[in-house]
């Protein structure tokens, strides 16, 4: 009896043996290649906290739901419910510390954060549209620079997973919009890191977006990485796009507390919009009276009473399903 000859495994490399074929494949040095799959991370604390400086609230517990993420024990940082990217494709680019997609973990959250301040919502379903956006461009062989060089390309795949799932309601005003917050993202992530040649500004950028940084801005100007004048620029535009003025330093008068109430309510008459060209689905309906039970622990918190009675009346008539009612309510806060 013949038996068939066993064919002679291959010995396995080592992680130091990949590391120096990667480094060679990628024209980068080994301790560069090393640090490039801590960029491949999910929504840490530390990546939410640099989009806290990018929003004009200076607050990332809504980008924070629109991404997915929960908080875990033991000091671990936020983390995603889900993979960053699902798709095979992507995990393999983080696995060999392929250079070519590891800033989309951050592109993803600061597109995610513009459209937040586009639609008025946090719902999951926008940085589940970006995040698929990203899945295909990779399947199809795109990476981060062909982006920058094909921004149309993109925005187009980007603006038809955000229709497929009833995101947006004006194409063309979200086409302007996107295009000028990838315009101005790209700015912030070409920096993170500016060279993948410089392993320490990699390492930086890697313990930056992590979850032990207390002070990201601080870990990237050591590494001599400053994106404040990008992010400041980005949150400029949020606040335009959003309709709330943000206050520069030198400007000392504050807000009365009627213009404050007239800006909230243009933005639950934008959430009530939203509603109603999803049909006042129950899905819908259910999702904005999550969020709104968010917004008044914190204006709870706040003691902020008057946007409390604001945000709880709108709540109470989501509840009995009287958005005409609910309409007229805000319109009389909205000065309309």
């Amino acid at each position: 009896m013949f038996f068939k000859k066993k064919k002679e495994e291959k010995p396995k490399k080592s992680f130091e043996e990949k590391l120096e074929e990667w480094a060679k494949r990628y024209g980068l040095p080994k301790e560069s290649i090393e640090h490039i799959g801590s960029l491949y991370g999910n929504a840490n604390e530390g990546l939410l906290k640099i989009l806290a400086r990018a929003d004009p609230e200076g607050r990332h517990d809504r980008v924070s739901k629109a991404l997915g993420t929960k908080k875990i024990p033991l000091g671990a940082g936020y983390i995603l419910y889900i993979t960053h990217i699902k798709k095979a494709d992507y995990q393999k680019l983080r696995d060999e510390r392929d250079p070519r997609a590891a800033r989309f973990p951050i592109l993803h959250g600061l597109l995610t954060l513009a459209l937040i301040h586009h639609t008025g919502t946090s719902y999951e379903t926008l940085g589940d549209a970006v995040r698929r956006a990203l899945d295909n461009w990779i399947l199809r062989g795109y990476y981060y620079e062909d982006i920058k060089q094909n921004p149309e390309l993109f925005i187009n795949e980007l603006l038809r997973q955000l229709e497929k799932r009833q995101a947006i309601i004006n194409k063309e005003l979200a086409e302007k919009n996107l295009r000028t917050a990838l315009e101005k993202a790209i700015k912030i992530t070409d920096k993170m890191p500016p060279d993948f040649k410089d392993s320490e500004k990699v390492q930086a950028v890697g313990k930056a977006i992590s979850g032990i940084a207390d002070d990201p801005i601080h870990i990237l100007k050591q590494a001599g990485i400053d994106i404040e004048p990008e992010l400041e620029e980005f949150r400029q535009f949020l606040a335009e796009i959003s309709g709330k003025k943000v206050q520069m330093p030198f400007e000392s008068k504050p807000k009365t507390a009627d213009s404050i109430i007239n800006l909230e309510a243009q933005k639950l008459l934008g959430i009530l919009s939203g509603l109603k060209f999803a049909g006042y689905s129950q899905e819908a309906v259910e999702r904005a009276i999550e969020e709104l039970d968010a917004q008044i622990e914190r204006l709870m918190d706040e003691k902020n009473l008057e946007l409390l009675g604001l945000y709880l009346g709108f709540q109470r008539l989501l509840k009995r399903d009287e958005f005409e009612r609910a309409g007229r309510f805000l319109e009389r806060f909205a000065g309309n």
